[in-house]
């Protein structure tokens, strides 16, 4: 059975801490260290919670797997580890979740979003279904347009050295996003 994880469809933006975007220890440390399942599944976790209104909720990890094309074609068991995992290291490394497992159920899981401003990420910039699809380049270089634009600015304003010291991101990484046209 397919979880449907937004019945009255997704919603239309949702609001990022600004912190995530501007210090170090945020996305460009999960774009850095390769934890493209770890950003993908955050995100998600941000659109589930400004749909249902609430920071805590249980989802089914299968269902955030096969809503995210992890392990394609892998068992329920494989996909269902790899998300807990993930899942795991958002509470013990990153201290972005709260989260409750009971064997083969669904998971409860609390989002933790620090206080302070906030930047809108409308579906224009990206949309929950595009998570599947897109690189974590390609979706941090969305994020990164629409933490600028909430600024008034344009990535076209800044410098490819600009760009890597604002967002703290590497020449390579950035020209990789650029080439692979989010």
């Amino acid at each position: 059975q397919k979880e449907e994880f937004f019945p009255a469809g997704p919603p239309s933006s949702i609001d990022i801490p600004s912190v995530f975007m501007d210090e170090r220890q945020g996305f460009p440390e999960m774009l850095s260290y390769q934890r493209e399942r770890a950003l993908k599944i955050f995100l998600l976790l941000i659109f589930l919670a400004e749909s249902k209104g609430a920071p805590a909720f249980h989802i089914s990890p299968e269902a955030v797997g096969e809503f995210l094309g992890i392990l394609k074609g892998k068992d329920r068991t494989s996909v269902r580890r790899q998300v807990i995992r993930v899942l795991r290291d958002l509470e013990d490394l990153d201290k972005l979740v709260q989260t409750e497992f009971r064997h083969g159920k669904k998971v409860w899981v609390k989002i933790l979003l620090p206080p302070g401003p906030t930047f809108p990420v409308g579906t224009d910039v990206l949309e929950a279904g595009e998570l599947s699809v897109l690189t974590d380049n390609a979706i941090f270089l969305r994020l990164m347009k629409a933490r600028l634009q909430a600024e008034g600015k344009r990535l076209q304003e800044l410098s490819p050295t600009g760009i890597t010291r604002r967002f703290f991101i590497g020449r390579r990484t950035y020209k990789r996003a650029k080439m692979e046209k989010a």
